[in-house]
């Protein structure tokens, strides 16, 4: 594959969960903004890489995307055409510069650099919900 012509930028956490949205940060705990950004995918076993425009919470403070995963998901079988799909079918790896992505709208998909204006992830992180508890503690 073509070279990385960004430096790395944002966090990144694929959140498994359907019943959380992350309205706040997992690490800082202030309140998550909403950034629609276009995000790199990889599709491993098709060795596809595609650009997606998706709308996802977004700390600034921590600098965190947070994806829903099974929207990502949903989307990524409606492009393939399948049923079913797992988390090793695909990966996300960084976002595309705006500009980048704006010119490429409408074009071909195959690109001589898939990775032009791409910004991998500094890190990838993952987290588990606590869940509420609204009961009294006995002693």
């Amino acid at each position: 594959m073509s070279k990385i012509t960004q430096k790395e930028k944002y966090y990144f956490f694929l959140n498994p969960y359907t019943d959380s949205s992350f309205t706040r940060c997992p690490k800082c705990d202030n309140k998550t903004k909403i950034k629609k950004l276009p995000l790199a995918i990889l599709l491993e076993k098709k060795e596809i890489m595609f650009m997606l425009n998706k709308t996802c919470k977004f700390c600034p403070y921590c600098e965190l995307i947070i994806a829903k995963k099974h929207e990502l998901e949903l989307i990524i079988m409606q492009f393939l055409g399948v049923d079913h799909i797992t988390d090793k079918d695909f990966t996300v790896m960084g976002t595309q510069d705006k500009a980048v992505y704006r010119e490429g709208v409408g074009k071909e998909l195959i690109k001589e650099n898939p990775l032009e204006g791409v910004s991998i992830f500094k890190n990838v992180w993952d987290f588990e919900v606590q869940q509420a508890y609204w009961g009294v503690d006995e002693k």
